[in-house]
């Protein structure tokens, strides 16, 4: 008891109860939920305030059994009929195909320090179903506040084998085998930037009627049959067509948990022109043949649970058969590289025409950053030079996500801010950027800078900051984790500098290399004729890396960062 009370001095709310009820019979799945949560805090009401439910309204039915808040007192408060709302999730707002995609919405009345939020519903089916839904799903019994107690409880009939990874309480009830997963005084996780999902982090139920991902790749098969006759496309090549998927057929970012995984008509989907990931996975594999579905896991080790299921999988991809082996297109990314995914080095589950298949994702462009500084330093210290940039991969996404659609002003204040680290005072003479209405080449960056009073006599001359691209501090600004540490991506960059500054005589220029898990870096300099030449590599590497030893690391990249720019004169 006493560890559950130290638990909740820092928490925004304590989930009292979150106990769940799913029934399969010959009516279909029927799901029942109960949900107890004490507000202890300001920040705790507006982040539990509102309670949102999705669900299929093409299939089921949502009652309300109750919603009142518990006042400290006692008393019961309802919401009013107008706090209720059933809508569509912003995800689908402009896409009406996906329009069965529903939200329930309850806004909780009264809440302050104190006061209990008690909501019970039922979804239920509309009508039997033809068929009986496969059996499929997972639990996590871990949340970012503490958790009194947390039960799921699975009710199916005894002829269908189940199987699991965490280890339930088993009862029979007629022509039923009730299964019953809890757990109590579940401590909460906290929130740092770069951790593992909570999945990962606490206990996390899988479970499904799978037997082998062969089984369950042959009922994915059988649910691509619908996806249609292709549509007239003209395309001179792969590298056009997944061009073509990725940015002329707008991305509706849906999971797969909750628009399945039976596609729409290809037709449908090219006449509308928008899609989620495996509906344009569905369009895509009508146009070629020796193209395939793949299932990607949002995790680096989901699949380590050995549970064939598909609640696994978040989103699908592409992979295009040949003679060297699969090539791997994130149709869904709008913004990534031809030939580049998020993905890599992750385990994909390719569905071939006869066979099911388990192998590692690799990108055909791999994520790199190449740039370049020229400039002087004249005799008042003023600083003049230009960047020019070439990104491939993570950073040119990244970027065109950011530019793409900004007006000129826009574009021009947003470059201004870069070259405003460098040094205050330091302006923007002008830029150039290239590539991000494009998927082929990269993106491309050429920025001119001017710096007065760069370098004050007697002091130390700073090599001008890498103003775009990858930010290694961004993974080690905590003192010390709680969690993982979890980059889910390697990317690597090479940065040079050209630097000529008229008679001055270096003491010191740096020379520097760290190899740790999770980054590699290295510093070589010299002087050549009154030029500095300055050259930086690194590369950060895709790592889960434990609290343990993340204070070691996080001083070894620390000092590498913080040493590798000056030069004392």
């Amino acid at each position: 008891m006493w560890m559950w009370l130290i638990l909740l001095v820092t928490a925004d709310a304590k989930i009292l109860l979150d106990s769940t009820y799913v029934r399969l019979d010959r009516n279909g799945l029927r799901t029942y939920r109960h949900y107890k949560v004490e507000i202890l805090t300001e920040r705790g009401r507006d982040t539990y305030g509102d309670v949102k439910v999705r669900y299929n309204n093409d299939k089921y039915e949502f009652n309300i059994i109750r919603a009142v808040t518990i006042l400290p007192d006692g008393r019961e408060v309802e919401p009013e009929p107008k706090a209720i709302a059933d809508v569509s999730p912003p995800e689908v707002y402009d896409a009406p195909m996906y329009a069965n995609l529903r939200m329930k919405v309850v806004t909780f009345p009264a809440l302050k320090p104190g006061a209990i939020i008690d909501y019970e519903y039922e979804i239920v089916p509309k009508k039997r179903p033809k068929e009986r839904p496969k059996l499929y799903g997972d639990v996590v019994f871990s949340e970012y506040e503490p958790i009194k107690k947390k039960v799921f409880v699975l009710e199916i009939p005894k002829d269908i084998t189940l199987y699991y990874n965490l280890k339930p309480s088993l009862y029979e009830d007629g022509d039923y085998t009730v299964y019953v997963w809890g757990y109590e005084n579940i401590r909460k996780i906290k929130r740092e930037p770069y951790s593992p999902s909570l999945r990962e982090i606490g206990p996390t139920l899988y479970y499904s009627e799978f037997s082998s991902w062969k089984e369950l790749g042959d009922w994915l098969r059988d649910q691509f049959k619908a996806k249609g006759k292709p549509p007239q496309l003209n395309y001179n090549n792969i590298d056009e067509l997944v061009k073509y998927m990725k940015t002329d057929i707008r991305t509706v970012p849906i999971s797969l948990e909750w628009t399945g995984f039976k596609p729409n008509p290809a037709t449908q989907v090219y006449a509308n022109k928008y899609a989620d990931s495996k509906d344009k996975v569905a369009l895509f594999t009508t146009l070629v043949d020796n193209a395939y579905p793949v299932l990607v896991a949002p995790s680096l080790f989901s699949l380590d649970v050995k549970i064939a299921t598909p609640s696994i999988f978040t989103k699908m991809m592409v992979a295009i058969e040949d003679e060297y082996g699969f090539r791997f297109e994130d149709l869904a990314d709008e913004f990534g590289d031809v030939g580049y995914t998020r993905y890599d080095g992750y385990i994909g589950l390719v569905v071939t025409a006869h066979d099911v298949k388990l192998v590692p994702i690799r990108n055909k462009v791999r994520s790199y950053e190449k740039l370049r500084f020229s400039g002087m330093i004249d005799t008042n210290g003023t600083l003049t030079g230009e960047f020019n940039c070439h990104f491939i991969g993570r950073t040119a996404a990244d970027l065109r996500h950011t530019l793409r659609g900004k007006t000129v002003a826009e574009l021009r204040k947003w470059f201004e801010q870069r070259v405003a680290s460098i040094k205050p005072g330091c302006r923007l003479v002008g830029y150039e950027v290239d590539g991000l209405d494009t998927l082929l080449r990269g993106v491309t960056v050429k920025i001119e800078v001017e710096c007065p009073n760069y370098y004050i006599e007697n002091g130390s001359l700073t090599i001008p900051a890498k103003i775009l691209g990858t930010d290694v501090g961004r993974y080690f600004q905590l003192s010390k984790r709680s969690n993982r540490l979890t980059i889910y991506e390697g990317n690597g960059w090479e940065y040079t500098v050209t630097l000529y500054m008229e008679g001055f005589t270096p003491t010191y220029l740096p020379k520097k290399t760290v190899t740790t898990m999770a980054f590699e870096g290295k510093i070589r300099s010299e002087v050549k004729g009154g030029t500095i030449i300055w050259q930086e590599e690194g590369y950060i590497k895709r790592c889960m890396l434990c609290p343990c030893k993340y204070p070691e690391i996080r001083e070894e990249v620390t000092s590498f960062l913080l040493n590798k720019w000056r030069i004392v004169m």
